[in-house]
């Protein structure tokens, strides 16, 4: 999978979600969501892409990867190593703990028991899980919430994969899934731009 680590953003004002989103899209989202809320455990390998500009106005490319694994509803680790961070997260249900080995140091926060509590309550601290949508129990209203317009583009090669493209606008980011088409309902591609300020 490639991907960024965020999916959602601030809240916007947007249109009636229903009209403006195609409805073979939010079908694919749906069924999505339910694969993902109800697997017991899963991992993820992500490959992250991020482009920032340089003081000079040029687009750089950073990479990084990251191991994601979550089982139940109380535990999660995710390693993310690469050219901007070095560093592990571990969730045991009682509390969040990230190494941070490009600064040599750690921390441990007290969190609720849950995932579907736990990542709220980091963000609202500041803080960020690598694909919290994925994580929480709640993928489709976590990724939907904040769509203005969602569209299907068709059955597109993902590596030797077949899958459904889809292509969703928020009011800085765009973003696209590939969603395996099969029996399997997996996401095997996730790309996000959000929209840089002047």
């Amino acid at each position: 999978m490639l991907a960024t680590a965020a999916l959602v953003v601030a809240p916007v004002i947007a249109p009636v979600f229903a009209q403006t989103i195609d409805p073979a899209a939010d079908a694919l989202l749906r069924d999505l969501g339910t694969y993902i809320d109800g697997a017991n455990s899963f991992t993820v390998d992500l490959q992250i892409e991020v482009d920032e500009l340089s003081p000079r106005g040029q687009k750089i490319q950073y990479s990084s990867r990251v191991d994601l694994a979550v089982r139940g509803n109380d535990r999660a680790y995710a390693y993310e190593v690469g050219d901007l961070r070095d560093r592990t997260l571990w969730f045991n249900g009682d509390t969040f703990t990230v190494l941070n080995r490009d600064l040599n140091h750690y921390v441990v926060v007290d969190t609720p028991n849950t995932l579907a509590e736990a990542i709220p309550f980091l963000e609202d601290a500041g803080a960020n899980f690598v694909l919290s949508d994925f994580v929480t129990g709640s993928f489709y209203a976590g990724v939907t919430s904040n769509i203005e317009t969602g569209d299907y583009l068709g059955i597109h090669q993902v590596g030797d994969r077949q899958c459904h493209h889809l292509a969703f606008t928020q009011s800085n980011i765009d973003w696209q899934i590939w969603i395996a088409d099969g029996y399997e309902i997996v996401p095997c591609k996730l790309l996000t731009r959000c929209a840089t300020k002047e």
